[in-house]
């Protein structure tokens, strides 16, 4: 047991030294990319959950630490290119699909190196995958009274829906919203004070009656609670289809609509007049 102790000593005295002097550690060469990957995608959202298992398909299953390299991540993005189909619906991917894939998986190839997991910085050799320019479609006014009208299986989610329309927050800010971020002007109305998720910048939003409404009875902690990502998909475009909405839109669709419609006017109880 001693020896086994001292063995233990050695081997992570190597880590640590390795560590402090930004030495590359061989010995993870032969450890699975894979099982580390899986377990970083969940600490994000569903979107690094799919480009991992599209990275696991691409690589059959198996891909240690020491495979990793500037023509392996070359490969993969051809399969992007050529190959992946939506785990979703199992159509073929749209180019600003993959593209927005192709970005989330070299973002994981910067936190792994980082990490000091992989030996090189292999973005400085990849080339993006541009975006092309699309047409976005919106929804009417009339359109979003249809939604309000319209049961949706997850209360929450139509709320949170609506919410975005008045607000024009992003899903995640909608998400992490808790009401300790609500705060009161002098005058008595309502207004968010926040960090945004994905820039970290400071937003003040005010919010009217409306908003107010859609958030429910004032507790503490999140306002939206039992809200995730992956509602955004199935129930929501069920939810758009119950309510004769043929268009594509998502859940980042609504936060535009904020500015197109004096919805502020409004109150939620007579939109359904």
């Amino acid at each position: 047991m001693e020896e086994k102790a001292e063995i233990i000593r050695c081997r992570r005295f190597e880590e640590i030294i390795n560590e402090r002097y930004n030495l590359y550690d061989k010995q993870r060469l032969n450890e699975s990319f894979i099982d580390y990957y899986e377990k970083e995608a969940k600490k994000h959202n569903q979107k690094w959950i799919y480009v991992c298992k599209h990275f696991k398909n691409y690589v059959n299953g198996k891909c240690s630490f020491g495979e990793v390299d500037v023509e392996l991540c070359q490969g993969f993005a051809e399969y992007l290119l050529e190959h992946a189909q939506s785990m979703r619906t199992g159509e073929r991917l749209s180019n600003n699909s993959i593209a927005g894939y192709w970005s989330t998986f070299r973002g994981f190839l910067r936190i792994a190196y980082r990490s000091r997991l992989i030996n090189e910085n292999i973005n400085d050799y990849l080339d993006r995958i541009e975006y092309e320019d699309t047409l976005k479609e919106s929804l009417t006014l009339q359109e979003i009274y249809k939604l309000y009208n319209t049961d949706c299986k997850i209360d929450v989610l139509k709320r949170a829906c609506l919410f975005s329309c008045f607000t024009g927050l992003r899903f995640s800010d909608v998400n992490a919203l808790t009401w300790e971020m609500v705060k009161e002007y002098a005058d008595g109305s309502k207004y968010l004070d926040f960090l945004a998720v994905k820039t970290t910048k400071q937003n003040i939003v005010p919010i009217n009656d409306d908003a107010l409404h859609l958030m429910g009875r004032k507790g503490t902690g999140k306002v939206f609670k039992g809200l995730f990502y992956y509602m955004t998909q199935k129930v929501m475009h069920e939810w758009l289809k119950a309510a004769k909405i043929k268009k594509h839109i998502t859940f980042h669709s609504l936060r535009h609509i904020n500015s197109s419609y004096p919805l502020k006017t409004k109150n939620l109880q007579r939109l359904s007049a």
